[in-house]
């Protein structure tokens, strides 16, 4: 058999294996449901394709079920209300994405997920932490008016498009660190009740901030750092001259050691009492 022969038939299984099998809500019957006390099982969706979110969220939130959907294609998701926490992980939202003037009363997360067409969450009201790590924004993304109750973070990602923040509200800590804006981003008449953390943000395109109090509360969490942090770093600076058997374990060869055998080599890098009453 000729060796192109056979690199044409390893392809051909490469694609098949591919091609996500699509979700279908009877699953849900098979990943177990509610106990009579009412406590929450988790719903975790894994290598599918997902024609409709929204219709996965309605169910959850009538039973109290947290969702983790992993390595999936999602389509269209418009999603309005949600009193669950929702984690999606290394997925890709293919179509556009609505969660504008939506009321969320659990968590969000979005960790290594790709949004290839627009996403809107203006309007959005958020009750508890929102989080999006590693997250690419091929399309403009909107937030404009979402009102943050608690922590926001958008840390490692990539605003590939226009971002919109105007008029929104964050009243707990945000996190923006190690993200890239690629266009101009805009925080027009948006207030801020904490500290704001930009290091390491690129705002490539532009920074818009009329109206808002984004760089008060830069200059605030700068003032922050100069009473108790330095207080804390001399303590820490202190701390370091003290003995520590983990960075004598460090020192010597923690590498070549098991998980196992390393509190066991902990051991040995301890002072002699003979030594410490000297």
């Amino acid at each position: 058999m000729h060796e192109d022969d056979i690199d044409d038939d390893d392809m051909d299984d490469d694609e098949d294996e591919d091609d996500l099998p699509e979700f279908s809500l009877e699953e849900l019957t098979q990943l177990g449901d509610a106990d009579e006390t009412g406590s929450s099982r988790l719903i975790l969706i894994e290598e599918r394709i997902i024609p409709s979110l929204a219709e996965i969220v309605a169910i959850a939130n009538k039973d109290n079920r947290p969702i983790s959907i992993e390595e999936c294609e999602l389509g269209k998701a418009q999603i309005d209300s949600a009193n669950i926490d929702l984690s999606i992980d290394e997925s890709v939202f293919a179509d556009e994405v609505h969660f504008g003037n939506g009321i969320f009363l659990g968590k969000l997360t979005f960790c290594d997920v790709t949004f290839n067409k627009k996403a809107d969450f203006g309007r959005a009201v958020f009750r508890e932490n929102v989080h999006f790590e590693d997250c690419t924004f091929h399309d403009p993304v909107h937030f404009n008016g979402a009102i943050f109750e608690k922590g926001a973070a958008f840390t490692f990602c990539d605003f590939q498009e226009g971002a919109a923040f105007d008029s929104g509200s964050f009243r707990g800590e945000v996190d923006l660190s190690e993200s890239i804006f690629r266009k101009k981003v805009t925080f027009n008449d948006t207030v801020f009740k904490k500290v704001i953390d930009l290091h390491n943000v690129q705002f490539k395109g532009g920074l818009e901030t009329t109206g808002s109090n984004l760089s008060d509360m830069k200059k605030e969490a700068r003032v922050q750092k100069k009473g108790p942090q330095k207080a804390y770093q001399k303590k820490v600076k202190h701390k370091k001259t003290e003995f520590n058997p983990w960075r004598e374990l460090d020192r010597v060869s923690k590498k070549t050691m098991s998980r196992r055998d390393m509190p066991r080599g902990v051991f040995r890098f301890l002072p002699d009492k003979d030594t410490e009453e000297k």
